[in-house]
């Protein structure tokens, strides 16, 4: 029967077969979009080990020229170059300096201690933003890989739609020998040879239309996996795959967007504990070492160091931070309610892709039985046409609804196959299953 050629590669085909295993791991290595996708989640760690490195203490280094002839500045230049003399005390030499140029280099490690916990909230901020990203990427790159899955049934379809386009040209073309030979010995009307002509134009546009139709699905593939396929066929869909069990169960624990959601929940309360560490006094030691010289930078005709604990703290009077505080409370309640009812919807979704796919599942045994009752009456009629017991009318209604179902049967296995992806993906669990 006719399901049973379209389950194995056509003689038509010259070019490789790819399966759609190997489709989706192309997808996932050469797509632009996965590529860019991942790039971001590396810039995500990377800001989460910034926030770490802010434990430690910073290292500044400067150096300034100064020229002036300002009193106090040209004093206290004298003073760190380690140039004052009696002359320079005298009453004129104050009020009236000469200009002099000062080179300092300066050497400070500042060593933060307690920052009221500002450090730490920062920290594991930037790491739960990290871990949201992550997931985020995973469940986009899984809505990538449902396209690719799409795309490649499509194609197979497509592939295969030709194939049926070609047999109902083939069958077309037999109707007008079978229509021109019974015409030449004066038993069929020259009306039933110019139907049969219609017919078989009308197969060939068909033809050409699902040809091109094919070969726009397969440079959408090159573009999806980001690869570009020479000689190369999807491999026909075959049967539809069975759905696993218990993916409402399974959708709770595995849709990354759902727990990305959930860290967001984290991020709020640490969020919090970083507001309020801003009405907390914060603690933080310093060291510097400084050189100074009049004529050359680095030089030293003066040094000296200095040691230092800072103890600071900073409170606005218009108790902006207390509101902060409060809007992150508020922040965390509607994203609670979010969450909920992002659970719930979930199990919607989940349990209408299982729907969906026991509809299309039933489609595919309804669509095979109606290719066999229409091919078998195609075979009735044509045996009862070449005998004068049949209209060709009749017979070429019959043959266009064969290729009718021949299409329908494609069809319906195509939209088992989507509706297959389409719950595993509300499921979260495409790429676990397809790998």
């Amino acid at each position: 029967m006719f399901f049973l050629l379209i389950l194995i590669p056509f003689l038509f085909v010259w070019g490789e077969e790819i399966s759609l295993e190997r489709f989706l791991r192309d997808t996932i290595e050469g797509n632009r979009e996965i590529k860019a996708i991942r790039q971001e989640v590396l810039s995500l760690r990377s800001e989460a080990r910034a926030a770490r490195r802010d434990r430690f203490p910073y290292l500044v280094i400067e150096e300034t020229f100064l020229r002036t002839n300002v009193p106090a500045q040209v004093l206290f230049a004298k003073l760190n170059q380690r140039r004052v003399s009696p002359a320079d005390l005298s009453p004129s030499s104050l009020n009236y300096p000469d200009p002099i140029s000062n080179f300092e280099t300066k050497l400070q490690i500042e060593i933060p201690i307690w920052l009221g916990g500002r450090l730490r909230s920062a920290e594991e901020m930037a790491k739960i933003r990290w871990r949201i990203g992550d997931m985020k990427a995973r469940r986009e790159t899984e809505r990538i890989l449902l396209d690719a899955y799409s795309l490649f049934v499509r194609a197979s379809f497509l592939r295969e739609a030709v194939e049926v386009a070609r047999k109902d040209l083939e069958d077309a073309r037999e109707n007008l020998r079978i229509v021109e030979a019974l015409h030449k010995t004066g038993m069929a009307l020259l009306a039933d040879v110019l139907r049969a002509k219609v017919a078989v134009k009308r197969a060939e546009d068909n033809l050409r239309d699902r040809e091109r139709l094919y070969r726009d699905a397969l440079e959408e593939m090159s573009l999806m996996s980001g690869r570009t396929y020479q000689d190369v066929e999807p491999a026909p869909l075959g049967v539809c795959p069975q759905l696993p069990g218990g993916l409402t169960e399974v959708a709770l624990e595995k849709r990354e967007d759902l727990k990305a959601l959930e860290e967001n929940l984290k991020l709020i309360e640490v969020s919090r504990s970083l507001r309020r560490s801003e009405i907390l006094p914060s603690v933080s030691a310093f060291a510097g070492y400084s050189l100074y010289d009049r004529d050359t930078p680095f030089g030293s005709e003066g040094s000296g160091y200095s040691l230092g604990l800072k103890v600071s703290l900073r409170i606005g009077t218009g108790l902006g931070a207390l509101e902060r505080i409060r809007s992150e409370e508020y922040r965390r309640k509607a994203l609670v309610e979010r969450l909920e009812h992002m659970r719930q919807a979930v199990l919607v979704g989940v349990r209408k892709a299982e729907r969906e796919y026991r509809t299309a599942s039933d489609r595919v045994k309804s669509a095979l039985a109606r290719l066999d009752e229409a091919e078998e009456v195609v075979r009735v009629l044509r045996v009862r046409y070449k005998n004068g017991l049949a209209r060709l009318v009749d017979l070429l209604d019959a043959q266009r609804d064969l290729g009718r179902a021949r299409v329908e049967y494609l069809e319906a296995l195509m939209m088992c196959h989507l509706s297959y992806a389409k719950a595993l993906f509300e499921a979260g669990v495409l790429t676990e299953v397809v790998r």
